[in-house]
Parts: C-alpha cells; structure tokens; sequence
C-alpha cells in the first residue's frame, strides 16, 4: 500500500531513502516548502503554495505546488507542475514534462515529456537534450545550445505571442511555429532546424524540410 505524510510546515530531507518501489510514500503539506538533499524519495510530493529547492536527489514520481520550484542535479520520473510560479533545473534529467505558469528555466541536463506554459511567459533551454515531447503555450521560447528531438522523434515547438529563437549551435528535429496568429517569427539565429518554421523564420530559408543522416553538433566541435 502506500503512506501519506502531511506536514503544513512543509519538509526536510537530508540523506535520506523514503518508500520504495513496493511501499510508495507521498508528501504533502499546505504552505509549508520542501528542502531535500541527497535523497531518494518513491512517491509524489505536493504543496499548495510551498517552494521546493532539491538537489542531489531522485524523485520516483511527480512534483505540485503553487510555489517556486528549483532542481539541481535532481532525476523526477513523472509530472513537474508550479501552477503559480517557475520552474528552474539545472543538470536534471526530467522524464515526465513540466508545467508552469511564470516561466521555464532549463540549464542542462536531458527533458522528456511535454513542457506546457499555462500563461504567456517564457521557456528557456540552454545546453539541454530533450529527446521527445513537445513545447507549447509559451510567449517566447529560447533554444540555446540545445538538442530537440531526432530523425525518428520529432519535438515541436509552439508560441502563443511572441518569437521563436534558435541559437549557439542547437539542432532541432521538428516543427516551430511562432505565434502564428500574431504573425511571429523563428529566428535561427546559430543552429538547424529539420522541419517547418511557421508562420516565417529569419533567415527566410533557414529551415529545412529533409533531416540529414542524425549529427549532433557537438560531434562537428573538433578542430580540422
């Protein structure tokens, strides 16, 4: 079966292994925030308004809250959702999307699953690998240094009001479409993009319909 623990106050992990893969453990508290370092936590942790900081940890199951959430170097297996604030991660390997409300903020680390913006604000990937899911909802998404999908996989990308920008080198298999009924624009700025670019992109040709064989681009970094 599984456990519940509530504490309005909110939690402190440090160190420690809480259920199993058998025994899930889900916590819970009201306004209370989640402090947790090099844990290991089998269940879903909730708050209604609490901001949570982890790192160095593995969360085998899903994150809520209204409050701010911050991950470093944090594996979460499902859903990570601030319905109010942001969401920020840093080298973290997110298998089950995000979604937030006041923005996305990814440095590093691999993403799987959908990221959702529920309001217009902004999405930002900087040196991340998001090899499936999709993005939507944003007002403007930032791809930097980053890796979206693959010749077998595609990740699209949709803005609700304002551009697109691809920068530093990212490769992108996948559609982008930017705030097509604002008429925004997809501006590849560094980097490739395998698929469409909506409603138009700058360069206008900068996007290509037919992948080549997969390349990352970190595989063309060495000097000739």
């Amino acid at each position: 079966g599984n456990l519940t623990l509530i504490a309005n106050n909110g939690f402190v992990l440090s160190g420690n292994s809480v259920g199993s893969a058998n025994i899930r453990v889900n916590f819970q508290s009201s306004y209370g925030d989640y402090s947790i370092t090099g844990s290991t936590v089998y269940g879903n942790l909730t708050s209604s308004s609490g901001d949570y900081n982890i790192s160095s940890s593995t969360i085998n199951g899903s994150i809520t809250t209204g409050g701010n959430i911050t991950l470093t170097s944090t594996t979460v297996t499902s859903l990570v959702t601030s319905s109010s604030n942001t969401v920020t991660a840093t080298n973290s390997n997110l298998q089950g999307g995000l979604t937030s409300r006041s923005g996305i903020t990814l440095t590093g680390g691999t993403v799987n699953g959908a990221i959702t913006m529920t309001a217009r604000n902004i999405v930002r990937l900087t040196g991340v690998t998001m090899p499936t899911g999709s993005i939507s909802g944003a007002s403007s998404v930032y791809l930097d240094n980053s890796d979206l999908g693959s010749a077998s996989a595609n990740v699209n990308v949709t803005t609700d009001s304002n551009d697109i920008y691809v920068q530093n080198g990212s490769v992108i298999y996948g559609n982008l479409s930017a705030a097509v009924n604002s008429n925004g624009t997809v501006q590849v700025q560094s980097g490739s993009v395998y698929g469409t670019c909506l409603p138009k992109s700058n360069p206008v040709n900068a996007c290509n319909a037919t992948p080549p064989a997969t390349v990352h681009h970190y595989e063309l970094s060495y000097a000739s």
